[in-house]
């Protein structure tokens, strides 16, 4: 078994949190998925300038990585970000966290790097009061954050996108 770290990222992950990234956006039949060179390009370009600014975020941004402990590479990664949203019954504080991101490169899925990421994430929004964590799952990844104690919320998630209306 290889010695796996789960730290923050760091500058020179970039390049390859951007391939990791790719393994959502780049294909698919998703909703988010680039359907041309033109969103490819967009993605990247936005998310490369997103993480110059955040990944020293202390307060609101987590971009966490799992790293090979021989070769520094990473292996995968997850994002949490904190949302201040109007408080409630389960979030008297109005801080949520959201978990985004989580994915291990193919050649190291199955080895529980991506619970240990979800781990990393929930101690953090734990260490910061946050009382209610929110995430979008695919079918394959549903039972992992099942045994978590993440569940369905009962409510339906809808999205807004100018650019793509009508194109469905």
């Amino acid at each position: 078994m290889v010695d796996i770290l789960i730290e923050r990222a760091m500058d020179w992950d970039i390049p390859r949190l951007l391939t990791l990234r790719s393994y959502l956006l780049s294909n698919g039949p998703a909703h988010y998925a680039a359907r041309n060179r033109e969103d490819e390009q967009r993605w990247r370009s936005a998310y490369q300038e997103w993480l110059k600014y955040r990944l020293t975020d202390n307060e609101t941004v987590r971009v966490a990585v799992a790293r090979q402990s021989t070769t520094n590479q990473a292996m995968g990664c997850a994002i949490g970000i904190v949302n201040q949203r109007v408080p409630g019954v389960h979030c008297s504080n109005g801080r949520v966290g959201w978990i985004q991101t989580v994915v291990i490169d193919p050649a190291w899925r199955g080895q529980g790097l991506g619970r240990t990421l979800i781990h990393f994430l929930l101690e953090w929004f734990s260490e910061l009061g946050i009382e209610e964590v929110t995430l979008e799952t695919t079918p394959s990844a549903r039972r992992l954050y099942s045994s978590f104690g993440f569940e369905p919320s009962g409510e339906e998630l809808l999205y807004y996108h100018p650019r793509l209306r009508g194109t469905s």
